[in-house]
């Protein structure tokens, strides 16, 4: 009786480590796909030089209206 027990007993925790190893190495398998993911969608949805030169032309224009409400506001005075 209590060989059947014990028998059973680490089959049910050989079994519970063995589900627990196979979700997390699924676990751990996802996490990799996920930063590969988002490694490549950083890298190929904007690149650094890009965001530059939109900065730049965003500055540009707001230098601009910068200057046109500072003519608009000295002939308002």
């Amino acid at each position: 009786m209590i060989e059947s027990l014990v028998s059973a007993t680490i089959a049910v925790i050989t079994g519970g480590a063995i589900l627990t190893s196979r979700t997390h190495s699924r676990i751990t398998e996802m996490e990799k796909r996920i930063d590969s993911f988002e490694l490549r969608v950083a890298e190929d949805y904007l690149s650094k030089k890009d965001f530059g030169g939109i900065l730049t032309r965003l500055e540009r224009q707001m230098e601009k209206m910068d200057e046109k409400l500072d003519r608009l506001i000295e002939t308002k005075k």
